[in-house]
């Protein structure tokens, strides 16, 4: 979770007015979190059809929006997003933060490490706590390229 609030604390710049876009159902304390950290949250529903749920982000995107931040897989539903609409959110050129907890657990080539090189836009979280076991650690670590 530290790493979560560090980058609330790195991107959040003005409390009240920065926004943070993340689609729901998602893992709660980020919401929590965010706010604690003056963003304000804007949830991505995804209308009808919970597969459409990147149209509802990318309607979402403002010159406010500080980040995207999305489970991959996610939790707590377990499904999925697509790389596809991964793409179409990193090529609106936001920063995307993408928590890859579960990615061990997941199918081969869940993953989005091997797109750092391609999209500086883009951060991943990952956890020794769930595939590895090593929750009592609690030690997690970012991967980015970043700008260049």
């Amino acid at each position: 979770m530290e790493l979560i609030d560090l980058l609330f604390r790195i991107f959040v710049w003005q409390p009240g007015f920065d926004e943070v876009i993340m689609p729901a159902p998602e893992y709660s304390p980020y919401a929590a979190r965010g706010a604690f950290f003056g963003a304000v949250v804007k949830f991505a529903m995804g209308g009808e059809h919970v597969n459409e749920v990147v149209d509802d982000i990318l309607a979402a995107i403002t010159p406010r929006t500080r980040f995207v931040l999305l489970s991959r897989p996610n939790n707590p539903s377990g499904k999925v997003m697509p790389q596809e609409d991964v793409k179409r959110i990193l090529e609106s050129g936001v920063l995307t933060i993408v928590d890859e907890a579960y990615a061990e657990l997941a199918d081969g080539g869940t993953s989005l490490e091997p797109w750092l090189r391609a999209w500086q836009n883009l951060i991943i979280l990952r956890t020794f706590s769930k595939g590895f076991g090593l929750a009592g650690l609690r030690l997690g670590y970012i991967l980015t390229i970043g700008a260049s």
